[in-house]
């Protein structure tokens, strides 16, 4: 991955994994740090941009392989917890369009770009979180 700034569809879209490494803290948002993250993104102005902030990984020499595609991993040294926050917003409306007969298609294509790639998911957490992400992607 490349130094500098870069959209949410440019950081997800692709081939690559992000893994929390052992020595980072589990996912501790509480509904305060959620709201202010929901706030930033809903009231932003379309014209402008949003800085979400400093996303620090570490590619490492680990791939993961699913037939003929490679995943690239990367170890998430910095943003975990936003990252974190994102991907499950996501994939709440990823799962109510899902919903939708119309917009089911349109969903999967998200939760493939964005969430898991056939068996691979694109973020991996530690322990319980992790467990807790996985099993939570699916349409009820």
């Amino acid at each position: 991955m490349e130094n500098g700034l870069t959209n949410l569809e440019d950081l997800f879209v692709g081939n690559r994994v992000f893994q929390v490494p052992i020595y980072q803290r589990n996912y501790s948002w509480e509904k305060k740090q959620c709201e202010d993250l929901w706030d930033d993104s809903l009231y932003l102005n379309p014209e402008k941009r949003h800085y979400f902030g400093t996303i620090l990984l570490k590619a490492t020499d680990e791939v993961k392989t699913r037939g003929h595609t490679k995943f690239k991993v990367f170890e998430l040294i910095d943003g975990q917890q936003r990252i974190t926050t994102i991907l499950i917003l996501l994939n709440e409306l990823i799962n109510q369009l899902g919903k939708n007969d119309e917009l089911k298609e349109d969903a999967e294509g998200f939760r493939e770009s964005y969430l898991k790639s056939r068996e691979i998911y694109k973020l991996e957490l530690l322990g319980d979180d992790d467990t807790f992400f996985t099993n939570n992607e699916a349409v009820p």
